[in-house]
């Protein structure tokens, strides 16, 4: 976001899509948070909104360098294909407690539904800020009318 000159008007650029992760700085770089599951699966958490992953850390009680980092569709995808190949289920804007098998269900989706999500959204806003309208997907459509 930014001010034309001499004016109070804010200029919006294209809107992109952001994620946020949990990371520390690792002996090999970026480390990711991924949360174990009580059936052996690696998940990760990804927060839509800022505030979320923030409550999140603050409540886990996780200190010893972890961060908040914000993060595109294409960035994380390039992780899921290098840090994050472990990774099997995605937990979308968790609760602190929700990693219980009971819950799951309804926070996580698998990793390659979520890699697709991805896809088709850096897609779009890559369109975006070239200042071209992409092609709506299956999930921008809206469903056709029974008569």
């Amino acid at each position: 976001m930014k001010r034309n000159e001499g004016t109070n008007n804010i200029v919006h650029g294209p809107k992109r899509t952001l994620y946020w992760l949990l990371v520390r700085d690792g002996h090999n770089g970026i480390e990711v948070l991924t949360t174990g599951l009580p059936d052996g699966r690696q998940a990760l958490p990804v927060f839509s909104f800022e505030e979320e992953a923030e409550m999140f850390l603050y409540l886990r009680g996780l200190r010893d360098g972890w961060r908040i980092r914000e993060t595109s569709p294409g960035e994380l995808l390039l992780m899921f294909h290098t840090l994050l190949t472990g990774v099997e289920c995605v937990m979308l804007d968790p609760l602190p407690e929700s990693t219980r098998l009971d819950t799951l269900g309804l926070l996580s989706t698998t990793r390659k539904e979520f890699m697709g999500r991805l896809e088709r959204t850096s897609g779009r806003d890559r369109e975006a800020e070239r200042g071209r309208p992409s092609l709506a997907s299956d999930d921008d459509r809206p469903a056709p009318r029974a008569d």
